[in-house]
């Protein structure tokens, strides 16, 4: 048994319509992915700035932390050097060991 084709008549502005129905369906789909894209670029652009002003912060952080180090080395260098010179001590307990007399290399370098 042969199955009969049915062909309908679609009339010209039909067609036009269709067309562009898929026309505008194709550019709605155009423009939402060029919305998203710009919308993720505002996004990107935001948290960017925020890095930016934290990295900011994070160095003056950094920055204060090592002055107050060096503060307190300098403090401590003066009291041992106060304490030696109470104690009439020489250089001998100096946590260098290259400073003591009894220091010596452990390898002979030619």
């Amino acid at each position: 048994m042969r199955h009969r084709r049915l062909y309908y008549k679609i009339s010209s502005e039909t067609l036009k319509m269709l067309s562009a129905n898929r026309k505008a369906h194709r550019r709605r789909i155009v423009l939402s992915t060029l919305r998203e894209t710009v919308e993720k670029l505002r996004r990107l652009d935001a948290e960017k700035k925020n890095l930016l002003v934290e990295m900011e912060e994070l160095k003056k952080l950094t920055e204060s932390k090592a002055t107050a180090l060096e503060s307190e080395v300098r403090i401590l260098k003066e009291e041992v050097e106060s304490l030696r010179t109470l104690l009439g001590v020489k250089d001998e307990f100096s946590s260098d060991p290259r400073k003591t007399e009894k220091w010596k290399p452990k390898f002979n370098i030619k």
